[in-house]
């Protein structure tokens, strides 16, 4: 087995990730898998104010449970969305490996 894949006892990990981070103000997306309930996943959408009294604290804006078809349904969108709107936002085109440099998705 190679480094990349994980074997059948290995639990997925939650993923991060932050959407906007203007001064102080963080908003976070993270995406958890629910044990209890195999192929549902948490959607969390957070806030979290660095100048705050508990800096700490996240808020939660928003939060849905989907399953796995709702989660590639997102991606795609998402794909899309990138697809649509890479003629005019050249700064990303070199971050995004799943386009190449005419905004086309790569497999």
């Amino acid at each position: 087995m190679s480094a990349n894949q994980g074997s059948a006892n290995t639990k997925p990990q939650p993923i991060e990730v932050v959407l906007s981070a203007s001064g102080p103000y963080i908003e976070t997306m993270s995406l958890k898998p629910i044990e209890a309930i195999p192929g549902l996943t948490e959607l969390l959408i957070s806030t979290q104010l660095l100048n705050a009294k508990r800096p700490e604290e996240k808020r939660i804006k928003a939060k849905c449970f989907v399953n796995r078809e709702q989660v590639i349904a997102l991606r795609d969108a998402i794909d899309q969305f990138l697809i649509a709107t890479a003629s005019t936002d050249t700064s990303s085109r070199t971050k995004d490996s799943r386009l190449n440099a005419h905004g086309e998705l790569t497999t």
